[in-house]
């Protein structure tokens, strides 16, 4: 039987079967894979809202080459079609997080780029939807030698730029449309992150990462005739890393809508140190002393603390005083915080960041940088040195991402002494994007 494995006709045969099954993975499967989209199509374009609705949301586990169909039918003029399909994208976003770096790599820069080619299309909703969707890609753990970094930075601008313009246009008033000013702009996180530069070409500086980066955030502008104050760097984290007007605050545990809007508050001057020796609270007895105790996750020690003495701790510390057991300490901790100038939010942040748990810590990295009135760079430094690696890696990813050249230079500090894997890995692919 060997034998005749080496006739001549037998070896003919092999050859012309290993050449058909060649032929056929390089050109008959890629165009299967085409037909099998323009299926999807015409079936979507044909049948009822509520029954393309649902072929949509099954589009979503065909794999990736069902992200091309979905980042058109983004574009739909059918609600319930567009809807599904943006659910059916941030679904897609969820599973890359969960795949390996090579496979990782090869579906972000098709995400990417599907998103390129319809974002000049899409309207404001859209828009945003895209510049949400490429910054979350931007934050995966992909392997850059798998990713044509050049395309990958291109379609990224390209997104972010489509996204900063709508919003630009957005936010021009319109003096004699009542309806127009009555109907609120909508929401764009990205347009936010870039803010709102008097020439669009500004947001093409690039800080080396992929996307092109975004320029530095800016608070919004004030809504009144006031001198504002430019935002801290994160150097000046002590004594007031939010110099702002304190307002008033009411009793309790923090409110989880201050995580869920994005609120325009007037910056304004600090008070003027002179007159905190007379708002030093002078009635509060000491308590007791507590030696390396945890608090929202990190290892604090703190040496007798008293309330009168938080007014001489590190605002990091007077942070770590709002997860004291005793109340009167952590109270004392938030009336020195109100003294130096923390408003509503940062209170919020700040109790949040010293006691919630991993999860709630996860969620204010991810809605940090969505709140318009709040520096958000000195709260992710700070979660950067959390006790969680996944909390760090969300955080340090986030301030890479921001296109600040300074947080950059501070995330590779952190990042490459880290414990974990994953957050060393992290400022080696930083290095070598900016090389």
């Amino acid at each position: 039987m060997v034998r005749h494995l080496f006739q001549p006709r037998a070896v003919v045969f092999v050859l012309a079967s290993s050449l058909a099954v060649v032929v056929a993975m390089v050109f008959v499967l890629p165009f299967r894979a085409e037909l099998i989209v323009d299926r999807w199509r015409r079936e979507i374009e044909t049948a009822s809202d509520r029954v393309a609705a649902e072929k949509v949301r099954q589009l979503a586990l065909a794999g990736p080459t069902s992200m091309p169909l979905l980042a058109e039918l983004v574009n739909s003029t059918r609600p319930g079609i567009a809807d599904s399909a943006a659910d059916a994208l941030r679904f897609r976003v969820e599973e890359m997080a969960r795949l390996p770096g090579d496979q990782v790599a090869v579906e972000a820069q098709l995400l990417v780029d599907s998103l390129a080619e319809h974002v000049e299309s899409y309207g404001p909703a859209g828009k945003a939807l895209a510049a949400d969707l490429a910054r979350q890609a931007i934050r995966l753990p992909f392997e850059p030698g798998k990713v044509d970094l050049s395309a990958f930075s291109q379609n990224c601008r390209k997104v972010f730029l489509a996204t900063a313009v709508e919003q630009q246009r957005a936010a021009q008033p319109v003096e004699h449309d009542a309806a127009r000013r009555e109907k609120p702009a909508p929401a764009m996180d990205i347009a936010e992150a870039l803010g709102r530069p008097e020439d669009v070409d500004s947001l093409l500086q690039v800080a080396d990462l992929p996307g092109g980066g975004l320029p530095v955030q800016s608070p919004p502008p004030p809504r009144v005739a006031v001198r504002p104050t430019p935002p801290p760097t994160p150097e000046q984290i002590e004594p007031a890393p939010f110099p702002l007007q304190p307002v008033k605050i009411q009793d309790g545990p923090p409110r989880p809508e201050y995580f869920h809007r994005a609120p325009q508050l007037e910056r304004l001057e600090p008070d003027a140190p002179a007159g905190r020796e007379a708002r030093r609270p002078r009635s509060v007895p000491p308590l007791r002393d507590s030696a390396a105790q945890t608090m929202g996750g990190r290892q604090t020690t703190q040496q007798s603390i008293t309330a009168v003495s938080f007014v001489d701790l590190p605002v990091e510390q007077v942070i770590d005083g709002l997860a004291d057991r005793n109340e009167q300490v952590a109270l004392a901790a938030r009336r020195e915080l109100q003294q130096r100038g923390f408003r509503a939010e940062e209170l919020a942040i700040a109790e949040h960041l010293a006691t919630g748990d991993k999860q709630q810590r996860l969620q204010l990295v991810e809605q940090l940088p969505r709140l318009s009135g709040v520096d958000s760079r000195p709260w992710l430094l700070q979660l950067g040195k959390d006790a969680e690696a996944d909390i760090r890696l969300a955080a340090l990813s986030s301030l890479a991402s921001a296109g600040d050249p300074e947080m950059v230079d501070r995330v590779i500090d952190l990042a490459r002494t880290d414990s974990d894997p994953r957050i060393v890995r992290l400022a080696e692919q930083i290095r070598q994007l900016r090389r």
